[in-house]
């Protein structure tokens, strides 16, 4: 048996307790029986999300790696190329092009070339690959306040007005619509205004293109637009006083709780409240809504999904490795129909089976238990941290009812994503270090001014002319020149 390190993110607190007595994937059911399949055992090097990236730099200073690294591209300052260029990670390329058949014929047949390599056109990490675009995500709206008003559903930014100001003076409920400190309720909710899904809180979501140039939302008119209705919607009470001290995760105790008729959230949502006896005793039950656009029959120009090709886990190898060919050899096998399995459904025969026609059905051990979710049920089962062919729909029989898959669908439909930004753009190391040192500083600023537009502490009209100018004579033409380089070494990959 061959033990390789990896470096990555330890499990969120509330699925530790499901991993074993260890509190560990390395104590998980999944990673023993990898180990016993493969001969190859994961010893994970367990970081909490909110220091890993601290911690990575301080194990990239002491020079003592892992022989995995997850997630270098955005833990790293420079990203994989200044990785590799320190010495840190090794040039893939080669073993991908000829020891990796699997992960190889995968890249070809997805068209995945150009998003898992550099402008050198090198492979510095093994990457998961989605078998489809997962959109899960929209407008949700409580269907029993919405007959009590006797309106419809809403479809434009208007209709949303009107329904907001209805409920809060109808039932009394704190605020209309859940928003939170990301600014943006959901990924296609600002795409009516021509306007990315932007997270205040995560920087570089303001950035897509139109015919082939780089556009900002910090400096677009259409945000001026945006933030003025935002600003109306915050004077009406139809979105919190507080909003800016929400969390995501509060989403849903808010929502059912009474505190607001509409929120964004995921189409599983559906399923979990509609069924709940104790909701359902209050009369409570949810639709799904259109995506929001400005005018009926908007083509709207952002994809609604927060997946893309490339999936969320990925590994670099590092200069530590002692074996490489058998630890890409482990890789490929990951991405094989029974590595795969193991990680999108686990351990055949306990958290699955095989149907007659072959395809994985979850065990009742997945949800017989009423104290866990479905999540925890499953964890100890799924491989972590290694990448493979991700099934996106793979949880959609256990979290998914017909409304749901309905949400999905009408979510699906009415936008065309022609102003996409690619995922997979990569700086220069010069590049890396002059956008480094301008961005922090107008992400800050940015995200302020937003905040107090909404709020009404700045008048948008008067201010904005002096917000435009002072955000270029902080750097963000520069910021967007750089960008506008990496896309089109992209075009050119």
């Amino acid at each position: 048996e061959k033990t390789y390190t990896i470096f990555s993110m330890s499990a969120p607190p509330f699925l530790t307790a499901f991993l074993g007595e260890g509190q560990s994937y390395n104590t998980a059911k999944s990673t023993e029986y990898v180990a016993e399949k493969t001969g190859v055992r994961i010893e994970y090097h367990e970081v909490d999300m909110f220091s890993f990236a601290e911690q990575f730099n301080i194990m990239a200073a002491s020079g003592d790696y892992t022989d995995m690294i997850a997630n270098v591209s955005t833990n790293y300052t420079g990203g994989t190329i200044k990785a590799l260029e320190d010495g840190i990670i090794l040039d893939l390329t080669d073993y991908v092009e000829h020891d990796m058949p699997i992960y190889a014929q995968l890249i070809e047949d997805k068209g995945a070339r150009k998003e898992l390599t550099n402008d050198d056109g090198q492979f510095l990490a093994i990457c998961s690959i989605n078998n489809d675009v997962l959109i899960n995500r929209g407008p949700l709206v409580r269907q029993d306040w919405l007959e009590q008003l006797g309106m419809e559903l809403p479809t434009t930014y208007d209709d949303w007005y009107e329904l907001g100001k209805a409920a809060v003076s109808t039932f009394g409920c704190d605020y209309a619509f859940y928003f939170d400190s990301k600014l943006n309720p959901g990924v296609s909710f600002s795409a009516g205004y021509d306007l990315p899904g932007f997270d205040i809180t995560t920087s570089g979501s303001n950035y897509y293109i139109v015919d082939d140039k780089v556009q900002c939302t910090y400096t677009s008119e259409n945000l001026r637009d945006y933030l003025s209705m935002l600003n109306k919607w915050y004077d009406a009470g139809l979105i919190s006083r507080d909003f800016f001290n929400f969390s995501q995760t509060d989403t849903r105790d808010a929502f059912t709780g009474g505190s607001c008729i509409a929120c964004w959230d995921n189409a599983d949502v559906l399923k979990e409240k509609n069924e709940d006896p104790e909701l359902s005793a209050q009369g409570f039950h949810i639709e799904d809504a259109p995506l929001t656009v400005k005018e009926p029959g908007q083509m709207l120009h952002f994809s609604p999904s927060d997946s893309t090709l490339v999936g969320t886990d990925s590994v670099c190898i590092s200069t530590e490795c002692d074996d490489v060919d058998l630890l890409i050899s482990f890789l490929d096998y990951m991405f094989s129909e029974e590595g795969s399995r193991i990680c999108n459904y686990g351990i055949e025969g306990e958290s699955y089976t095989l149907d007659e026609n072959g395809q994985p059905q979850w065990t009742e051990a997945m949800y017989a238990d009423p104290d866990k979710t479905f999540m925890q049920a499953s964890c100890t089962y799924l491989l972590n941290s290694i990448p493979s062919l991700d099934d996106v729909h793979a949880n959609e029989s256990m979290t998914y009812d017909d409304a749901s898959i309905a949400a999905v669908t009408l979510w699906s439909q009415g936008f065309d994503g022609a102003y996409d930004i690619p995922s997979s753009l990569t700086f220069t190391t010069s590049e890396s270090e002059t956008y480094a040192s301008l961005i922090a500083d107008i992400d800050t600023y940015a995200n302020e001014y937003m905040l107090r537009c909404i709020t009404g502490e700045s008048e948008i009209d008067s201010t904005w002319d002096s917000y435009i100018q002072k955000i270029k004579d902080m750097g963000i033409d520069q910021c967007i020149a750089i960008k506008q380089a990496c896309y089109d070494r992209y075009l050119n990959r």
